[in-house]
């Protein structure tokens, strides 16, 4: 915009820096995109989040801040799903998953050889039971 007018195309010479007061903004876009990406696979009926109840709406992923939650059914084909969406973002947006910091959990019913194929479909670890987020045991 140029004085208030669609004005050409600039390409930048460079990234902001970490502690610009853009970057927030930028960030938070980049969350959205992720979002609304994660919810058109799972409107697309490709995998399915989780109820509290049976009349309650799909819960799929949670952002806050620089994390996110995303729950599904423990299979492989909705795990791909995830994993192709996020693959995605990465491509797009430059930001990269950081899988030694990121783990995968299952209910109690899941068989222990289906939570070591999800794991290995997708390198991460097993969520151990004691873990904590911003400080609190996750599980109780």
């Amino acid at each position: 915009m140029l004085n208030g007018s669609p004005f050409g195309f600039f390409k930048p010479g460079r990234g902001l820096r970490q502690r610009d007061p853009l970057s927030p903004f930028l960030f938070i876009l980049g969350s959205e995109v992720l979002s609304r990406m994660l919810g058109r696979v799972e409107n697309y009926g490709l995998f399915h989040g989780i109820k509290v109840s049976r009349r309650a709406l799909s819960l799929s992923h949670l952002l806050f801040a620089d994390d996110i939650m995303i729950f599904s059914r423990a299979n492989t084909r909705e795990v791909n799903q995830i994993s192709i969406v996020l693959e995605e973002y990465a491509r797009l947006s430059g930001q990269k998953i950081n899988k030694a910091k990121s783990s995968l959990f299952c209910s109690g019913n899941t068989h222990s050889e289906v939570v070591v194929a999800l794991c290995n479909s997708l390198q991460v670890k097993k969520m151990a039971m004691n873990n904590k987020y911003l400080g609190l045991l996750l599980f109780i």
